[in-house]
């Protein structure tokens, strides 16, 4: 089974044991140095995908759901059989919604460069039973990442060994107060 088929749910309710034989790893020594290449060619780097879009899908082409649509003929109807206050109204609710959507598409775009900007981190992973400090893009499936206080994880990730972990999720999820983290599997919910 290649290791892009395999769904990250599965990958998060495997044992280690297991993982260590899919990704083909020793979790004591790494993956090999001489293999990172053929791996960068099959899985690709751990990066987020550029997606050039222009300022009109970003911000503007949201907008123009069903919706507004409907409300700006409505409005436009509503304004030609003569009830200026109704038309008013309907343009109000039509430019609360446009607002709210591009405030909402400016702030996923934040989210997102932030995102990009924790990839552009580096990573202590194992390899070949040495350290080597890596630009996080480089981080491949199978890679013993090795962290300390105040590391960023830049990368999904399972934990092989810890003492009193907590994580700081605030950056994803909004999680104010850090998350006690284990290293055993999920359960599997199906």
């Amino acid at each position: 089974m290649s290791l892009i088929q395999v769904r990250s749910e599965e990958l998060l309710t495997q044992s280690i044991d297991e993982l260590v034989t899919k990704f083909q790893t020793d979790p004591n020594n790494g993956l090999k140095s001489s293999e990172m290449e053929s791996r960068y060619l099959d899985f690709g780097y751990n990066e987020l995908p550029k997606i050039k879009k222009s300022l009109w899908k970003i911000y503007l082409a949201p907008i123009f759901n069903f919706l507004i649509i409907i409300l700006i003929i409505s409005g436009t109807i509503i304004l030609i059989l003569g009830s200026p206050s109704s038309t008013i109204i309907t343009f109000a609710v039509v430019i609360m919604n446009s607002t709210t959507v591009i405030v909402q598409q400016f702030r996923a775009q934040k989210a997102l460069e932030s995102l990009r900007k924790i990839a552009a981190l580096k990573a202590t992973v194992l390899r070949d039973g040495i350290q080597f400090e890596i630009p996080t893009r480089e981080l491949a499936p199978g890679d013993v990442i090795l962290l300390k206080q105040g590391d960023k994880i830049t990368a999904d990730a399972r934990i092989l060994e810890f003492t009193n972990l907590t994580i700081d999720e605030a950056p994803l999820s909004g999680e104010s107060e850090p998350v006690e983290k284990n290293k055993y599997p999920l359960k599997n919910n199906k």
